[in-house]
């Protein structure tokens, strides 16, 4: 009698596991044999979040359950996409040159601009020292101490001629274009002592070069103007196309999701 219950309960628990067997082997035979179909939210939150790659690849996984036509509007949608993304990161590649090189123009301008306003200020500077103290004297040449520097007889004053840029070589008649600067005293052969009048030659070569220089900044101050004006007008045409490319992708997407409940809709059919 004991012998007959444990070979009974042992061959239920044969059967219980017989059974657990089958019906896993069922399950994986089912789950081999359906057909794949797409992840309905794994695919709406990969479009909404332009995760393109996961939804080309969820795609080619489930390829046999989605009809022609279904599969047509997948890859028309995702190729419109690719070319705008393309365009897109075309466009952005050229925004980044013009705004680098927006960036150089605009430092440019202000070096420039710094640069003009203290070549103008000197300039003043200097006009203003030649219009109030310049004077133009005529002379005579009686002697010269050295290279820049003469015994001088404007009318019957004998002065002091300091020169910058002339020298001459002998004594005579000159003309010269002079800044008055002081007295200074002479001590004379007689034994007695002077106050001459001391003039320097007035030297106007950096008022020549500045003369010359300030109209080509100012040239090049215009020119860099308009070059940042061409780049802000190119940059607003980049930030318009740009701004139409996002609306154009936007409007892809929501294609995307139209195309996906179709597809959800079909399976829900064909349940």
């Amino acid at each position: 009698m004991r012998i007959q219950i444990i070979q009974k309960r042992w061959i239920n628990k044969y059967l219980v596991g017989t059974i657990l067997v089958l019906t896993i082997v069922i399950v994986a035979l089912i789950v081999l044999i359906s057909e794949p179909t797409l992840n309905i939210e794994e695919m709406k939150y990969s479009i909404q979040n332009d995760h393109f790659d996961r939804i080309e690849s969820e795609l080619n996984r489930c390829k046999s359950t989605i009809s022609e036509d279904q599969w047509n509007q997948w890859q028309k949608h995702l190729s419109n996409i690719t070319e705008t993304r393309q365009s897109k990161a075309s466009l952005q590649a050229k925004e980044l040159i013009i705004d680098q090189g927006h960036a150089e123009v605009l430092q440019t301008i202000k070096n420039t601009e710094t640069k003009l306003n203290q070549d103008k200020t000197e300039f003043d500077r200097l006009t203003t020292i030649f219009d109030e103290n310049a004077v133009v004297i005529d002379g005579t040449i009686v002697k010269k101490f050295s290279e820049d520097l003469y015994e001088i007889i404007v009318g019957r004053t004998h002065s002091i001629l300091k020169t910058t840029k002339t020298s001459f070589s002998s004594e005579g008649r000159f003309q010269i274009i002079v800044l008055p600067a002081g007295t200074q005293e002479i001590e004379l052969t007689s034994g007695f002592s002077e106050n001459w009048n001391v003039y320097e030659e007035h030297d106007n070569t950096v008022w020549l070069r500045l003369k010359k220089s300030i109209p080509v900044l100012e040239n090049e101050l215009t020119s860099l103007r308009v070059s940042l004006d061409s780049q802000i007008a190119e940059k607003a045409l980049i930030v318009s196309e740009l701004t139409r490319i996002k609306n154009t992708i936007a409007s892809y997407r929501d294609s995307l999701l139209v195309t996906l409940e179709g597809y959800k809709e079909q399976q829900l059919l064909n349940e």
